[in-house]
């Protein structure tokens, strides 16, 4: 018998190593020294990726094959800085190992989004919310 999927470790992984590679990681939430350092559209903005677990599912018994989904959302002030954060955490998670206690990560998948701009901020934020399945199996 494996080592029984549970979700937190693999979040665990994947913020890990997104912060390794230099990136603001927010875990739902992005944190106050991230985006506008001032006054919004007059100021520098520091880019950030926001993680969003998205939940899985056992493929086979518990202690098994499973998969598990996160949306990671790259956060610009424009278009260029969005996706320039998204080439970064694509990079990151289809070619850095991703160590999961007592898993072995088997197959990682991109399921791109594509850039778009959030018009709820003023001024508005761009926003590459690519989606990745992380599959793993006992170790």
């Amino acid at each position: 018998m494996g080592t029984l999927h549970l979700e937190r470790p693999t979040s665990d992984a994947v913020i890990f190593n997104l912060r390794a590679a230099g990136l603001l990681v927010g875990d739902g939430d992005p944190d106050d020294a991230w985006g506008w350092q001032g006054t919004p559209g007059a100021s520098t903005f520091k880019g950030y990726v926001n993680m969003y677990p998205l939940g899985g599912s056992t493929i086979a018994n518990p202690d098994e094959i499973a998969m598990v989904r996160y949306q990671l959302s790259s956060v610009g002030a424009n278009r260029r800085q969005a996706e320039q954060i998204a080439d970064l955490v694509r990079v990151v998670m289809l070619t850095w190992p991703l160590t999961v206690p007592g898993r072995s990560v088997t197959l990682v998948r991109l399921e791109p989004a594509g850039a778009f701009r959030e018009d709820e901020g003023s001024p508005p934020l761009w926003s590459v919310p690519d989606r990745y399945r992380v599959h793993t199996e006992p170790a």
